[in-house]
């Protein structure tokens, strides 16, 4: 049996190919969380609404109703806002729990922050103060008061405020003596008409233990 002869020419023949292909490999995409698109909008928006014209509160300033006791006087408004006082003379030092050395002094008036009972108590009482609201802020934000704590704890600051008699104080502080019949000059103080306010800062916390070489009442305020 025979087979065909296939005519091939030799000139036809071409080597392989045996380069070989390499595909570069696709590049990952970075995928942004989508809090990243939200806060260039949350700054636009809250840069927007810093800084939008606003319509100015027209500014009221009402005098207030005030009634007195033989230890304490009470005014009272329905209008919002800070509470100014001239006090004059007054032997006031106590304004809403917030003793006279914090009270902020805008001028020759003093002004206390708002009440949510919409009062003002002052102890003593002083007949001829004058009292009024102001609807516009003038108290700086941050502005720090201490007030009357009757649970005597010791948070960074306090103050005192008692009768002239006292000459020394013994101060304790958790388990920190911090005075020990201490003469009165010796300790920060402001002397005032019928009293005296005395103030101590320190880092650190605590109860109270407060005591002196007269017998009046100490206020004390942290």
């Amino acid at each position: 049996m025979s087979f065909p002869k296939l005519k091939i020419n030799l000139s036809d023949l071409k080597p392989l190919d045996f380069t070989p292909s390499i595909q570069k490999p696709p590049k990952p995409q970075v995928k942004f969380p989508k809090i990243y698109i939200y806060i260039p909008v949350l700054v636009f928006v809250f840069v927007f609404a810093m800084y939008r014209p606003q319509k100015r509160q027209l500014r009221r300033i009402i005098r207030m109703k005030c009634s007195e006791s033989k230890q304490t006087q009470v005014c009272t408004s329905s209008s919002v806002g800070e509470y100014v006082l001239d006090i004059g003379q007054c032997n006031t030092y106590d304004f809403n729990g917030i003793p006279i050395t914090d009270i902020f002094k805008h001028g020759t008036q003093f002004r206390i922050p708002f009440s949510p009972t919409m009062s003002l108590k002052l102890s003593p009482p002083c007949p001829g103060i004058v009292a009024t609201v102001d609807t516009r802020k003038i108290i700086p934000y941050g502005h720090r008061f201490t007030r009357r704590d009757p649970f005597s704890s010791f948070n960074g600051r306090m103050v005192w405020i008692t009768d002239s008699c006292y000459t020394e104080f013994s101060l304790t502080i958790g388990n920190e003596v911090i005075f020990h019949q201490t003469p009165y000059n010796m300790i920060e103080h402001a002397q005032y008409k019928n009293f005296t306010a005395y103030s101590y800062e320190a880092s650190l916390t605590g109860n109270i233990m407060l005591s002196g070489n007269c017998d009046q009442p100490i206020h004390i305020y942290t």
